[in-house]
């Protein structure tokens, strides 16, 4: 029932509890009331405000005088031992925690400034929708709902561009690390039963701990649902697809138009137009990236190439097809000068390099 009351139930419990509750209609009316966010609230502002010993002085003064004063005193720890635990309970379950970044992370963001690649653009952004053909102006994504975009109508647009990045902390303690080309919208205060925001680009997620109040990413192939957790989301796959890497905790991943599917830590889900696909992965390079470095795994020579030119802002262009398919397996310092990358992917591959400005190319 506390569970439901922060709309965390899955399928399993969920259909345990209608069982239990089919029952009898005491049942399903007590369920409806423990369930119920503003009930438990209000039972806690009633708890703080007890007094043991008024309680004990009303219940001896009801009761039949043959109940022994012990019963009754007994009777009386029992009822406030409960309704404390209940109340300790609740403040832990519904207390918010914000996360700490490392001192990897830490880092990484002071070189990012000293570099000059932590920058972005933020602006307030309306997304009231305009009618199809009726000129330009404030829209909101075609994939997010009515309620969604209700809930942004008077929301924070924050932007990066080509070769850099940006690290933000929303009002509930979250952090998010943006990639590159990246747009994120949120509010600047969480107000509805979700803490939802928007996402086109590549972004990693550190989730404040808000069990009453799911944190949700909208991205155009479906929403992903977090239960206190880190995760790296990507919404520009081959063919437009999204991947959601967990690193830590659970998350949900609803395509558009599917159910909600769970996930592991380990694990990366890619979506594409309802369809699910979902593999182990090693999570290094999807944290790397948040904490300073590159790293590729067994890649094909194009993909890295593909990164280092959005990065440093280069065109990369190979003399001969089969170059591009060589095999790279490397750590790379993402602050470093681009020349040093370049001289260390020569090294560890056997390619020859050649750079004229922003003009590279890569033969063998």
């Amino acid at each position: 029932m506390a569970k439901k009351a922060v709309g965390q139930l899955t399928a399993g419990e969920q259909a345990e509890l209608e069982a239990w509750t089919s029952t009898s209609e005491r049942r399903r009316q007590y369920a409806d009331m423990v369930s119920n966010p503003a009930f438990l609230d209000e039972e806690r502002r009633r708890l703080r405000e007890v007094d043991a010993d008024r309680a004990l002085r009303a219940m001896q003064a009801r009761v039949r005088p043959r109940l022994s004063r012990r019963w009754l005193a007994t009777a009386a720890a029992l009822t406030l031992l409960l309704a404390g635990g209940l109340l300790v309970w609740w403040l832990q379950y519904s207390k918010v925690v914000a996360p700490e970044l490392s001192q990897e992370m830490q880092v990484a963001m002071k070189l990012s400034q000293e570099a000059g690649r932590s920058d972005a653009v933020i602006e307030s952004q309306s997304l009231t929708k305009r009618v199809q053909g009726q000129g330009a102006g404030p829209s909101v994504a075609t994939w997010v709902d009515d309620e969604v975009a209700e809930q942004l109508e008077e929301a924070q647009r924050v932007t990066t561009h080509k070769d850099k990045e940006y690290w933000l902390q929303l009002e509930d303690g979250t952090w998010v690390h943006l990639n590159y080309n990246t747009r994120l919208v949120y509010p600047e205060h969480f107000t509805g039963a979700s803490r939802d925001v928007i996402l086109e680009g590549e972004a990693y997620f550190m989730v404040a701990r808000d069990r009453r109040h799911p944190f949700i990413v909208h991205t155009p192939q479906g929403d992903v649902r977090q239960y206190g957790t880190e995760f790296n989301v990507n919404t520009r796959e081959v063919n437009g697809a999204v991947s959601v890497v967990l690193v830590k905790g659970s998350i949900g991943v609803t395509p558009n138009g599917g159910q909600e599917l769970r996930m592991q830590p380990g694990q990366k889900l890619s979506v594409l137009n309802t369809q699910l696909s979902v593999e182990e992965v090693d999570t290094e390079p999807y944290v790397a990236w948040n904490t300073g470095y590159f790293v590729f795994r067994y890649q094909p020579l194009w993909k890295v190439t593909d990164v280092l030119a959005k990065w440093y802002d280069i065109d990369v262009t190979f003399t001969k097809s089969e170059v591009r398919d060589i095999t790279v397996v490397g750590d790379f310092d993402r602050y470093e000068q681009l020349d040093n990358i370049l001289s260390a992917l020569s090294k560890s591959t056997g390619v020859y390099v050649t750079r004229n400005g922003r003009n590279v190319e890569i033969s063998k």
